[in-house]
């Protein structure tokens, strides 16, 4: 999450945040005061927020269900099929056909875009000579 994300997750948070406030803050003026303050700490908070998430993914890698240690990588295979399909297969279809069956992007470029955002720190734990090779359980 970036801290872009983190803004917009609290100001889209704003509004809940300040109908539970407005009871515990009389004055509207102290309500929105404290709502901007959460605000703030989310923003401050982001980058604490993305260590915490990325902890988070280590541990489902290092599960040994293959159901929790590849749920990222399955994801991404079911989009890069969408991909294979749109972009390389279905082209050719259309060129035969008028009828062609075509998956939304929409949806899947961002769930795509966000395992590959987070993804990047694979190149790393490869360069460190740490990376996984294989689905199965790590032996301790």
């Amino acid at each position: 999450m970036s801290v872009t994300a983190a803004i917009a997750i609290a100001n889209v948070l704003k509004d809940p945040f300040m109908s539970v406030l407005d009871r515990f803050f009389p004055d509207k003026a102290k309500a929105k005061e404290a709502a901007d303050a959460l605000t703030q700490v989310f923003a401050d908070n982001a980058h604490e927020i993305n260590k915490l998430q990325l902890e988070v993914i280590k541990a489902e890698a290092n599960h040994p269900s293959m159901f929790v240690a590849g749920a990222r990588p399955a994801t991404l295979w079911i989009c890069n099929i969408a991909l294979l399909n749109n972009f390389i297969i279905m082209p050719y279809i259309q060129l035969l056909s008028d009828k062609a069956l075509t998956l939304d992007m929409a949806t899947l470029m961002p769930i795509m875009l966000t395992l590959l955002g987070v993804g990047g720190f694979r190149t790393v734990e490869k360069m460190k000579g740490v990376a996984r090779e294989n689905m199965m359980p790590q032996e301790k």
